[in-house]
């Protein structure tokens, strides 16, 4: 398992990424300005994909091991463990 603020996380006032539950420690903090989507909408999607990240690298890592040995193919098995080898701070 990784090292992370465990989740879930929530997403506060549009900006601020807050984890776990029943806390205010704040995950990430998106700024208002000075991004590459300096729109609401842009900043929301972010900070939803960010809240979302925790359960995402569980999902994956449950994925990987239910086709572990299994037939999935090379390309995709290759691409999942490098994202969680990414998310984990090995790559």
């Amino acid at each position: 398992m990784s090292a992370h603020t465990p989740g879930p996380w929530r997403v506060v006032d549009g900006r601020e990424i807050v984890g776990p539950p029943h806390s205010d420690v704040i995950v990430a903090y998106l700024p208002e300005q000075g991004m590459e989507t300096d729109t609401p909408v842009g900043r929301a999607f972010n900070a939803r994909l960010i809240a979302a990240a925790p359960d995402l690298l569980a999902t994956l890592e449950a994925v990987v091991e239910f086709w572990a040995g299994g037939d999935v193919p090379a390309e995709i098995d290759a691409q999942m463990r490098a994202a969680i080898a990414k998310a984990r701070g090995e790559a």
